[in-house]
């Protein structure tokens, strides 16, 4: 993974959300115009109520893509593959300094002979 695919996955979820708000508003603006009956009002909040679990299974398997990828991307740090800078990039920290002091400090021992284990998130 990269980016890019992080970014596909930001899309696929803006693009989501728009379509639930474009679909409630529609049920709301049907029903206060008295155009839909309360079966039909019924029926299209279930269709909602579809969608979104259908979206949310998604959701949950691109969060679990997610966490493999900064697990391959922790990994590629401590063993050199990608520069310490991208790898805190990656991170949305709000202390990026001392992260990339502490991923130094990491790769160091890494490269000591030392096992780095990093916790599910």
């Amino acid at each position: 993974y990269d980016k890019d695919e992080f970014g596909t996955i930001r899309m696929a979820l803006k693009e989501f959300l728009s379509t639930l708000h474009d679909l409630i508003m529609e049920v709301y603006r049907s029903s206060t115009e008295n155009k839909i009956n309360s079966t039909e009002l019924k029926d299209a909040f279930n269709k909602i109520i579809e969608n979104i679990k259908k979206e949310a299974e998604i959701v949950s398997i691109a969060s679990e893509n997610v966490d493999k990828l900064k697990d391959n991307l922790f990994e590629k740090m401590l063993k050199g593959e990608i520069a310490i800078e991208d790898y805190v990039d990656q991170l949305n920290t709000a202390f990026p300094l001392y992260s990339q002091y502490q991923c130094e400090l990491l790769r160091k021992l890494y490269s000591a002979g030392k096992e780095i284990y990093q916790p599910p998130s």
